[in-house]
């Protein structure tokens, strides 16, 4: 009997120590399970922090290329500006020329009084004109791509201001009465 007693507690012992077993299985599988997962998580925000910094050098990809697009339209800019502002500043330079021509005109043909007041006051107020379009040229040279247009729409005005009171010292010696001939 006692061979009988200690089966049954070995077998008891056993069965137990088989719940046991199981119940560790389970415990071992919940944890595997979980760390499984975290894996998984760990995979994913991996993936989701590499799509991120793809997306972020793609993004900072498009600021280099914006900045170099606009490094090349200021290039551009500037060197149109300077074209604009020496064709100017050549057209200046022949209209400058005028006043002493006219003034030279006037003084070899015997003018009236009239005439020649008429003369001074149209190259006076050339002289005025070609200044102050010199200055909007001048202006336009320093002048932003942002306030381009403004400046160059100054220049071109104070231009169309200096051609007509050209045209009217021109046209104040042409029509200048002479005292050496009946007018």
């Amino acid at each position: 009997m006692t061979s009988l007693k200690s089966l049954v507690v070995a077998v008891g012992l056993v069965a137990s120590s088989g719940c046991n077993k199981s119940d560790n299985a389970h415990n071992a599988d919940i944890a595997a399970s979980k760390v499984s997962d975290k894996a998984d998580d760990l995979r994913n925000e991996r993936a989701d922090l590499g799509d991120q910094k793809v997306d972020e050098v793609k993004q900072a990809n498009k600021v280099v290329e914006t900045s170099n697009d606009m490094a090349n339209a200021n290039v551009d800019f500037e060197a149109r500006r300077s074209i604009r502002y020496q064709a100017l500043t050549a057209e200046l330079q022949v209209i400058n020329t005028q006043p002493q021509l006219i003034n030279a005109i006037a003084q070899n043909f015997p003018l009236t009084a009239e005439s020649r007041a008429d003369v001074t006051d149209k190259l006076q107020k050339l002289q005025t004109t070609y200044d102050l379009a010199r200055n909007q040229v001048e202006l336009l040279k320093v002048s932003s791509a942002a306030n381009f247009t403004d400046a160059d729409d100054k220049a071109q005005d104070a231009m169309d201001k200096l051609h007509d009171a050209n045209k009217d010292a021109w046209d104040a010696i042409k029509d200048a009465h002479r005292t050496d001939r009946s007018s």
